[in-house]
């Protein structure tokens, strides 16, 4: 026998499925600007890779004349 239950309970639970739902959506996009600032910090803002000229740099390493220079992840994965 399936038991009926009282219409405040449902709405309970439908709330509380509804509250589970918004929380798990707050914590993906909490996520994912967690991910863009990582990637923002990582950069050297307004610098871009002196190897391939095509990638923002994200790592100073050093320059054949002398310094440092900028270069992108696949450059310098590229290098090592």
């Amino acid at each position: 026998m399936s038991e009926e239950r009282h219409p405040r309970q449902r709405m309970s639970e439908e709330r509380q499925r509804a509250a589970q739902a918004f929380t798990a959506a707050r914590r993906l996009v909490q996520a994912e600007l967690s991910f863009q600032a990582a990637q923002e910090r990582d950069r050297l803002p307004g610098h871009l890779c002196e190897v391939c000229l095509d990638a923002p740099a994200v790592h100073l390493q050093l320059a054949p004349w002398g310094g440092e220079m900028g270069v992108c992840a696949t450059c310098q994965n590229h290098d090592a």
